[in-house]
């Protein structure tokens, strides 16, 4: 369904820039910061953003876009904080970090774009499209950090669980273990912006987009330069 909608797009716009002799066909560059809320996590991302499209009157544009994260991004960092018994009694305390990442492997979608001038160079424009977002990572189990006995040697004497003397996770019913995970996320989108003409033929594009999907929140604020032909 996806493959037939975006080809339309496509379609769509391929057509109106060859038959338009008045329309304008503008390429986006840009940088976009992101943030997905999904169950009940957030996760932060920072993209570089292409968008491609045609602008058919003053008025009114259709776009398809997409974006490139380089990175993968660290979702939620936990600590594991323990000592280990040894032949000698208690080694130092220790922390093991443990990091669950996560990266936005492919984004695109298309837009409807309407434009109102402003003044001389100034427009706003509002925008309602379509996004597929598909991410993929690398979770850890999510745990409290147990912490060990503040003198060990002394609670193990005093006959205290494994769990208290040492605060090792394992030992407190906690295995500690990843899991690769990833989803497809399609929803709605709607965006909002500023676009000042820089010269004839250079915009710069400040915008801000939402998702509108319940079970999910997709938000971004994204600086483009436009250039237009």
């Amino acid at each position: 369904m996806k493959t037939k909608i975006t080809l339309a797009v496509a379609a769509a716009v391929l057509l109106a820039s060859g038959s338009a002799s008045a329309s304008e066909r503008f390429v986006d560059i840009g940088y976009a910061d992101q943030s997905v809320d999904i169950a009940g996590d957030t996760m932060k991302n920072r993209s570089i953003t292409l968008e491609a499209g045609v602008k058919f009157n003053p008025y009114f544009s259709l776009s398809a876009w997409t974006g490139f994260n380089g990175d993968k991004e660290v979702l939620r960092t936990q600590n594991d904080t323990y000592v280990n018994q040894t032949d000698d009694g208690f080694s130092d305390v220790q922390t093991d970090t443990y990091e669950s990442t996560f990266e936005m492997s492919q984004q695109y979608g298309f837009n409807a774009t309407f434009y109102v001038p402003i003044k001389q160079n100034v427009e706003f424009y509002v925008s309602a499209g379509y996004g597929w977002y598909k991410w993929e990572g690398e979770i850890f189990t999510s745990f409290d950090d147990s912490k060990p006995s503040a003198n060990p040697q002394e609670a193990f004497e005093a006959n205290a669980s494994d769990c208290a003397v040492t605060g090792i996770e394992k030992l407190c019913g906690v295995n500690i273990t990843s899991t690769a995970a990833g989803d497809t996320i399609e929803t709605p989108m709607g965006s909002a912006g500023l676009i000042w003409g820089i010269s004839k033929t250079t915009s710069l594009v400040a915008g801000y987009s939402k998702s509108f999907k319940d079970e999910i929140d997709i938000s971004s604020y994204s600086l483009e330069l436009r250039f237009r032909f």
